[in-house]
């Protein structure tokens, strides 16, 4: 129920014989839209954003050459980014140190969830209340959540469903309006969609 019958999921190796050529298209993609996210400086620290980026296409890359079918897939990369990214900003899970130093580790996981649920709730109350939430947070949250997404559908449409314009499109336009907003050089965005467009050469190929 969970998994397809599609004989073309052979094993990994075979994959990654018939697929190098893309992903290395698609990692340099990636490298780019991050430098340039990172460049945009929308908030103080945005690595949360830019690691993202990355886990989302390492998520999608795996489903992609498993044998999950699309909508158990979609569910899983759901809840794997949800947690990965409420980690990425607020860091609930203890560390190694917390984790080897004793038993207070329970505790302390116990009050940064209680911590975290707290600020879900302010968000929530400031957002009903009409006020402009100035916790960047949020932001890094949410924003974190679409780029994830975007690079997950993308590496997902090109690596399983060989749909070169259906997955580079949403991601494309978030690169596009960074550059944009950002006042960044059109030259970054012309190399970003050669880039696409050898993307979808390669899957019409």
């Amino acid at each position: 129920m969970f998994i397809t019958n599609d004989p073309s999921h052979t094993g990994w190796r075979n994959w990654l014989a018939q697929s190098w050529l893309v992903l290395i298209l698609l990692v340099t993609l990636l490298i780019v839209a991050s430098y340039s996210l990172a460049e945009a400086g929308w908030v103080r620290n945005s690595t949360p954003m830019t690691w993202c980026i990355y886990g989302g296409f390492l998520a999608g890359t795996i489903l992609a050459a498993s044998r999950f079918r699309g909508w158990a897939a979609m569910l899983f990369n759901l809840l794997l980014s949800v947690f990965i990214i409420v980690q990425a900003v607020e860091r609930f899970l203890p560390s190694w140190e917390e984790l080897t130093g004793g038993g207070q580790w329970v505790q302390v996981m116990n009050v940064r969830m209680g911590i975290l649920i707290n600020r879900f709730v302010e968000w929530w109350i400031t957002y009903r209340s009409g006020k402009n939430i100035e916790d960047t947070r949020l932001f890094v949250f949410l924003i974190g959540l679409v780029l994830w997404h975007a690079s997950a559908w993308m590496a997902w449409s090109v690596l399983r469903r060989s749909d070169g314009i259906m997955g580079c499109l949403p991601f494309g336009f978030l690169f596009g309006l960074n550059v944009y907003q950002a006042g960044q050089t059109l030259w970054r965005w012309v190399f970003f969609c050669i880039l696409i467009l050898c993307i979808i050469g390669y899957t019409v190929y």
